[in-house]
């Protein structure tokens, strides 16, 4: 229940400077306690799981969208938006 807690949180404020000092206060466990567990459950770090969730959303983002970057000056606004959407996922 804790780690389905935790990546819940996650999903829900990735796009937010996540740390795992956060999340773990988040959900109030113990850090040392929450990497052992996480890592159990997950076969990944925090951090690991973190980057690689950010990088699905962009990739996800992107498809759903399905903008082509060469037609930017028709829609430069949006262009906009996606890029910054993206840049706050992968660069919180």
């Amino acid at each position: 229940p804790e780690i389905k807690k935790a990546i819940q949180y996650i999903h829900a404020h990735m796009e937010e400077p996540l740390t795992l000092e956060s999340v773990c206060e988040a959900i109030n466990l113990n850090k040392c306690y929450f990497c052992t567990l996480f890592k159990t459950h997950t076969s990944k770090t925090f951090t690991q799981y973190l980057n690689e969730a950010r990088i699905h959303a962009a990739k996800k983002l992107m498809l759903e969208t399905q903008l082509d970057l060469r037609n930017q000056r028709q829609e430069p606004r949006l262009h906009c938006q996606l890029a910054e959407f993206l840049m706050s996922l992968l660069f919180p």
